[in-house]
């Protein structure tokens, strides 16, 4: 059995236009969520083994926040600095058999469309921040197919009481 959490990154900055779009830094909100879900993820007791992150800095920054509260590995991968769903999944598939808890940091709409089409769930949209949790009933990364995955949760900052 895995458990994957696809994590749309923290929202970010249009401040400085000269920047290009992977250079992005937080906002203010993005500041705000990403310790608000670190903390939301901290009490689910997750128990996560690795997070993988795109290389943006708005996904690495929400990604590092992570590993720091939870006291997990963290890797920047620029394979996930895609906004293809199918990318975004050939770069899961590859996470070593032995992760059986992994945390994605990525980017929409491959976050929103990888989530809908892992588990049929009605989601227009993995906000800023947002998590999707879904149960792989499957041993290898290899194996995951939407036909072994079941949406546990999902939710974002705005969701949160």
């Amino acid at each position: 059995m895995k458990r994957l959490l696809l994590i749309r990154h923290a929202k970010s900055s249009w401040k400085f236009p000269e920047l290009e779009d992977h250079d992005r830094p937080l906002n203010g909100r993005g500041e705000r969520d990403r310790w608000r879900m670190a903390e939301y993820l901290k009490d689910q007791d997750e128990g996560l083994q690795l997070i993988r992150s795109s290389s943006a800095v708005r996904a690495a920054k929400l990604a590092n926040t992570l590993a720091e509260l939870l006291r997990v590995p963290f890797v920047q991968d620029d394979n996930l600095y895609t906004f293809g769903a199918a990318a975004l999944f050939e770069s899961i598939r590859e996470t070593a058999a032995d992760i059986d808890r992994l945390a994605v940091v990525g980017h929409n709409p491959a976050i929103t469309d990888l989530s809908v089409r892992l588990t049929g769930a009605k989601i227009s949209n993995v906000p800023t921040s947002g998590i999707v949790a879904i149960n792989c009933d499957c041993d290898s990364w290899q194996d995951l197919t939407p036909t072994v995955c079941e949406m546990d949760f999902f939710t974002a900052p705005k969701l949160l009481s």
